[in-house]
């Protein structure tokens, strides 16, 4: 009898159920959110440099020598500048600006300005070729070996690059700069999918691809837009009339 009145009294000196507080589950965090996040390599320090803990003294060479492989397109693409902008400004022959516009010469200056974008296009390639090159080879040889295979390399590039710009004509011809751009942008692409496929480090290749196909839209829109332009029995269409009817309204309305 003293038994049950002792589980008695226990029963009746416990406080009731209802001022129990419940636990508190906000403070039980995973691991992984409370574990100190890495920060990201600053802009001056290879990722991969970095990741494989390189000697700092090596980042800045790593660095010249993988962006030393858009000189060539660079390069290019100025001189393709200054010879759009000379198209521009003067006529054909007269030096005199605000010359008439002939078909041919509408052709060259839409031709040489698809050639600075394609330009834009093989320097941004040859940049990403060059750095998954330079992401493999730190991985099986030194920074010293790697950064003379990258200037070695990008002496190729230079090389490959002036002897099709001379093979195909476009050194001394203007007009064909952008067949020449477009096919050493291609073959850039190329060879960067084909090195990406040889690594076993995660790149991104989706941004080559969104390159080439704008580079290639707009080439394409371009020039649809110059063969209009330039047909004498055109026929009549009517969102190019509505367009030109509400831009005359407007004008005249401001």
């Amino acid at each position: 009898m003293s038994l049950i009145q002792h589980a008695a009294a226990q029963v009746a000196s416990s406080p009731p159920l209802a001022s129990l507080d419940p636990p508190n589950y906000d403070d039980l965090t995973p691991a992984a959110a409370t574990a100190p996040k890495t920060p990201p390599p600053p802009a001056l320090h290879p990722r991969i440099a970095v990741l494989l803990g390189v000697s700092t003294s090596w980042h800045v060479p790593l660095l010249l020598a993988r962006a030393l492989s858009t000189a060539p397109a660079m390069w290019w693409g100025l001189r393709c500048a200054f010879t759009f902008l000379g198209d521009l400004l003067l006529s054909d022959g007269m030096g005199d600006p605000g010359g008439q516009w002939t078909v041919e010469k509408r052709f060259r200056v839409t031709e040489v300005f698809l050639a600075i974008v394609w330009c834009s296009a093989s320097a941004y390639l040859s940049y990403f070729f060059t750095d998954c090159l330079m992401s493999r080879w730190l991985l099986y040889y030194t920074p010293s070996a790697t950064v003379v295979r990258l200037l070695t390399m990008n002496a190729l590039i230079a090389y490959i690059t002036n002897c099709v710009l001379y093979l195909s004509g476009a050194s001394q011809d203007p007009r064909m700069l952008l067949p020449a751009w477009v096919s050493i942008a291609t073959t850039l692409t190329m060879l960067y999918h084909l090195s990406n496929r040889t690594i076993n480090i995660r790149k991104e290749t989706s941004a080559s691809i969104n390159v080439l196909s704008i580079a290639s839209f707009l080439s394409l829109c371009t020039l649809l837009l110059q063969l209009h332009l330039t047909r004498d029995n055109d026929p009549t269409v009517p969102l190019f009339e509505m367009m030109r009817h509400t831009w005359d309204w407007v004008h005249r309305t401001l």
